[in-house]
Parts: C-alpha cells; structure tokens; sequence
C-alpha cells in the first residue's frame, strides 16, 4: 500500500462483499472490439492447449549430469521411482561436484518415498490402541507369573 492510502474499514469490506453476492440484473455487453475476436480467441487457446502429435521424445540422458538433471526433473513431476533411478546412476558415476545435489535430491525421493508408504498402512489410532492392548495383556501375565510364582515359594 502507498503512504497516502487508507485501509479499508470493516464496513466497506462488508458493503464490497455484499455487492459479490448481488445477482447480475442483466446479460453484459461485450465491448464491440471482444465479441469480434472472441471466436478467433477461444479457437488459438484451443490449438494451443493440444498436445502436438510430433512432439520429440525427451533423449535418454547420456552422461552423469543429464542423469542428475533427468532425475532432478523426474522429481519435481512426482515420479519418485524414476527419479531414484536417474539420481542413483548420476551418483554412480562418482563425480564430486555432482555427488551432493543428487544426494540432497535422492534425500527428498526416499523422504517422499517414506511419506507414500506411510499412508497405505494402516491408521495411527487402532495400531496405538492395539499397542496399548498388547502392553495390557503383557502386564497381565507378568502378574499371573508373579503370583504363580509366589504360591509355588511357600
């Protein structure tokens, strides 16, 4: 905000959101110069927004830096797998300048990776509340040996 700006009451906010839920009172006109060009508009957006059949195929990476680089991207797609592959292979190649990106980044698929398998087992509560069963009944026999053992004694 400039200097010479004032911030909006609460009542004005609330006269502002008032007047986004009003309904409109009638169809709008567009401007002259929109509604002729609209169809050729929509039309650019549309070609534009298909996929191109020719597309080039990305290259299979060659060397240890477009490895890293394959699996740093693979990353930011959200394909773990792949990007573990690609990281694991720049990090073979035993190249210094290259071996502490790919390990920051390989850290971040097997952290990712680690999150992915943590939802697909099961819940926190029923596997805490199994646990504490499971004490339960260890603390039960504990106790039943106790006293077994305190009969046999005397």
């Amino acid at each position: 905000m400039s200097k010479g700006a004032r911030k909006p009451s609460a009542a004005r906010l609330e006269d502002r959101a008032a007047d986004c839920r009003k309904p409109a009172t009638g169809p709008r006109r567009r401007p002259a110069w929109l509604r002729a060009r609209l169809p050729l508009l929509l039309a650019a957006c549309a070609l534009a927004a298909t996929p191109s059949v020719n597309a080039p195929e990305p290259a299979t990476p060659a060397t240890p830096r477009e490895f890293f680089n394959a699996g740093t991207q693979k990353l930011r797609e959200g394909k773990l797998r792949e990007a573990e592959a690609f990281l694991e292979t720049a990090l073979a190649s035993q190249l210094e300048r290259l071996q502490p990106p790919a390990l920051y980044n390989l850290g971040h698929v097997r952290f990712a990776e680690g999150i992915e398998e943590l939802k697909k087992g099961p819940a926190a509560q029923p596997t805490a509340a199994s646990g504490r069963r499971a004490g339960q009944h260890g603390d039960e026999a504990i106790r039943d040996a106790d006293s077994a053992l305190a009969g046999a004694k005397s």
